[in-house]
């Protein structure tokens, strides 16, 4: 049987670059080499594509990259943040007819703006973190932010993950500190009202109409906001899966995980991520289209209490991107004449 020529896709020009690497690991651990041929495509961070055996061509449009990326049946992208996890590479392979693994272009790109995101899942009838929306060059009082949400709040950038340019803020006197630091990395910011709950995620793989999702987990932190070195420095946190909460408690917030997939149109992979109050109400804090694969994520770990491997689900993303890409393919490029009666 012919192996499938499968691209791998890590590295790229975000903040998430570390976090990239190592994810890649764990696909290329996941993926049998006797049913998979596996190419490694390195992105360095200024965006330059490094081919096996040779130096950095200047970007994906050199000759040699874009032969590479002809000769894949599909791509494994494990690209986190900017750049590779919000729409751009995928409609860059879209162009270009390369199949790959996890959400189509729309999706990526509505999941990653959080701002967007929260408008669809509140219109789909989800609870979202309440928050306010500025852009760069725009300015905003904290006499305003203590009126419509009140401190503490939290302040992030709107297109990004891994907890980067993050800020809990409790008073007026660092409020301007934190949009900065916020501005930093993103052109829109959100100030999201501080909920003071449990953090809940779950994990989640398949099409948009039959997807599977994991046993949620519960992160119990050692400091006040999941940072990013919370988020991957061993013992810096702990994910207890499942969490300590009644079974229907449990069928509640996979449901809510199953809702927000599709109101998204998600496919392929994701993790969602809630609060969870001490009234019981749950809020989507985030849905990450392509999470990450470290040791220390809270992906690979659900479906490992689940008692669903890694390779399966990487198998199955591979099956879906190329059904997929069988589905748009069958489309019409031709118009029609219409035919009037």
């Amino acid at each position: 049987m012919k192996r499938l020529r499968v691209g791998l896709l890590f590295g790229g020009r975000s903040a998430e670059h570390d976090v990239s690497v190592v994810s890649m690991r764990k696909v290329v651990s996941s993926l049998d080499s006797a049913r998979y041929q596996l190419v490694p495509i390195f992105i360095d961070r200024q965006g330059r594509f490094q081919l096996p055996g040779n130096e950095p061509f200047s970007s994906m449009l050199a000759p040699e990259v874009l032969a590479e990326l002809s000769s894949l049946d599909v791509a494994f992208l494990a690209l986190h943040g900017s750049y590779g996890e919000d729409g751009a590479m995928q409609g860059f392979l879209k162009t270009i007819g390369i199949p790959f693994i996890g959400c189509d272009l729309l999706a990526s790109a509505i999941a990653m703006d959080k701002d967007m995101a929260k408008r669809l899942l509140r219109d789909s009838g989800l609870d979202v973190v309440p928050w306010l929306l500025l852009k760069r060059g725009e300015s905003i009082e904290a006499s305003t932010v203590e009126e419509k949400l009140s401190f503490p709040v939290v302040v992030k950038p709107c297109s990004l993950g891994s907890t980067i340019g993050v800020s809990k803020v409790h008073s007026a006197a660092t409020l301007d500190e934190a949009i900065a630091i916020a501005f930093h990395y993103d052109h829109k910011i959100l100030i999201e009202e501080a909920i003071f709950g449990r953090e809940i995620e779950c994990s989640l793989f398949g099409s948009n109409h039959s997807i599977h999702c994991s046993l949620p987990g519960e992160l119990i932190l050692k400091e006040e906001l999941h940072s990013y070195d919370s988020k991957y420095l061993p013992g810096a946190s702990e994910l207890l899966v499942p969490p300590p909460l009644p079974a229907s408690e449990i069928q509640r917030i996979q449901q809510t995980a199953l809702k927000a997939y599709q109101a998204l149109g998600c496919e392929g992979l994701a993790r969602v991520d809630f609060f969870y109050t001490d009234e019981g109400r749950l809020f989507v804090n985030e849905v990450n289209t392509l999470p990450g694969l470290t040791p220390t994520s809270g992906y690979p770990q659900m479906w490992e209490a689940s008692q669903v491997s890694f390779s399966q689900i990487a198998e199955t993303v591979i099956e879906l991107a190329l059904e997929r890409s069988r589905r748009d393919n069958s489309l019409s490029r031709e118009r029609e004449e219409r035919v009037e009666r």
